[in-house]
Formats: C-alpha cells, structure tokens, sequence
C-alpha cells in the first residue's frame, strides 16, 4: 500500500498543505535574511513573520500606542507592519533632526496602497519618486508668489473673516456648532491661494469638497483601511478604503472640471492663481517637448 493510499486526506489537500507548508518556511527564511541584512535600523519589539508587530499595535489609537513604546525604545524605533520597515520619530528634537539633518534619507514618500491605487505616485500629497519632488518644487514656488508665509496672505485672512463674521452675526446670539463654518473659512483661504478665487459657504461644489477631505480624514485613518495598506490581497474583506477611493474619483472629477474651466480662459500676463500657474508651466514643458 502506498503512504498516500495510507492518508485519509485526499491527494489535493496533501499536496495544499505541503505547498502551504513551503511558502511558510520560505516566508521565515526571507524574513530572518531581512533582519540579518539591515542591523542598523534603531531598535524595536521583535516581529513575527508575515504580520511584523501588528499582533501588539492598537490601530484603533495608533499614535497613543506608538509614543508609549517610546518609552521603551526611544524617540527613534523600528516597527513592522507587516513586512514593511517603519521608522518611528517621536518628538519635535527627533522630527526636527531627521528633516534638517537628514533631508536627504528622509525625503521619499511613503507608498500607501489606497493612494497608490488613484494617485499611482503622482501629486503633491501622496506622490513620490522625482516627480513629486519637481511638484513641491514648483508649488512652494508658485504658493510664495501669491503670498503664502507673507503679509500678502493677511488681506485674504481678513477678507475671510468678514464673511465669518456675518454667519457668525446671522445667529443672533443662540448656539450653534462653529466646526464646520470655521473648517469652511479655512479652506476658503487656500481656495482663493489656488483657485484666485473663494466659495460660498452654501456653494454645493465646495461642499462637495469639504464632505470628500472629512471622509477620507476619517476612513483614511481607520484601522481597516491601515489593514488594507499593509496586506492589499485582504481588500475584499474591507469596506473604508473603498470610500475613500471613490471620494478620490469624485474629488478628480471636480479638479478635472475646474482644470478645463481655467484652462480655456487662462492668460499668461495675467496669473491670478496657482492652477493658472500650473497650466501656463504645463503649456510650457508640452511645447518644449514638440520643438
């Protein structure tokens, strides 16, 4: 008789989970080359294969949880979500010495697989690689001009503000929840930086706008849209990133409209905004590329 014949399992499960069996073992010799091979990261709990610490994180209250493991590892440590390295700077003395005296080891971009599935590493937010780098270039550049970080920036702070403070006035002194108005004013500031141009507050576009940035701030963070991001293959089990890829669409369908909008009326002697300024200097690399 022969030792299969001798099983109850049938042939196809052996053979799962012998192929099972292999995976794993190959899994933990990856993993144990990994470690050997970058013993100069900072410290930091020991991780498990294929899940790294996620067993001891509280991803419901991450940032909590990693600054008491500061406690025990220090401003700078290394954790592991899933297989994914992560360095952990704790502290204004360690953020400030990693961005000033380490720019250059810490200027990439981290890839998130909820971004990298709309953005696909282009942007300013969630880019990466040396496209980003030539978008933060040209918007710092472009946001200085109209006024960001200068007196320039106060008259439209002032502007806002008398808007706010007739909605304010329009209460006539009962109580009311001032997060939404002054979450809108705020945003209006930027609006009018990099569109030339503010919103009412009633505006159905902009409050578009501002449902799309609350949603994705709060099922960005969720602890299943963190799962998402570190083991993508469990994505059909999860429902928060899936909001906030459509909110991605939805708010590219809005800018794309916008875009159009400027792009047919734009004037190069007179650039008021910064997608006035991105389209000109759009123009301008296209027509280089044609000669």
């Amino acid at each position: 008789m022969s030792v299969l014949s001798s099983l109850s399992l049938p042939n196809s499960d052996i053979l799962l989970a012998v192929l099972l069996v292999v995976v794993l073992v190959a899994a933990i010799h990856l993993f144990i080359l990994k470690r050997t091979s970058i013993c100069k990261l900072p410290p930091g709990p020991t991780p498990l294969p294929l899940i790294g610490n996620m067993h001891t994180l509280d991803l419901k209250r991450l940032d909590k949880h990693l600054m008491k493991l500061a406690d025990v590892y220090g401003t700078v440590y290394t954790i592991y979500l899933g297989n994914r390295r992560t360095v952990v700077l704790i502290g204004y003395d360690a953020v400030k010495d990693a961005l000033v005296n380490h720019a250059e080891q810490f200027a990439e971009r981290s890839h998130l697989t909820v971004f990298e599935t709309t953005a696909k590493g282009n942007g300013i937010i969630f880019g990466h690689g040396e496209s980003w780098k030539q978008m933060r270039r040209f918007t710092l550049s472009t946001l200085r001009d109209f006024g960001m970080g200068k007196n320039t920036t106060e008259d439209r702070i002032i502007e806002e503000t008398g808007h706010l403070i007739k909605v304010f006035e329009s209460y006539q002194g009962q109580p009311f929840d001032a997060t939404f108005i002054l979450n809108s004013a705020a945003s209006n500031i930027l609006c009018s930086m990099v569109l030339g141009n503010r919103f009412d507050y009633k505006d159905s576009t902009f409050l578009t706008l501002i449902r799309i940035v609350h949603e994705n701030a709060k099922f960005g963070a969720s602890p299943k849209t963190q799962l998402y991001n570190i083991f993508p293959f469990l994505g059909f089990l999860l429902s928060d990133h899936k909001k906030v890829i459509e909110n991605i669409k939805e708010f590219h369908v809005i800018l794309k409209n916008v875009y159009n909008e400027y792009r047919s009326k734009v004037c190069k002697d007179n650039v008021r905004s910064y997608i006035e300024a991105f389209i000109i200097k759009q123009q301008e690399e296209l027509n280089l590329l044609k000669r």
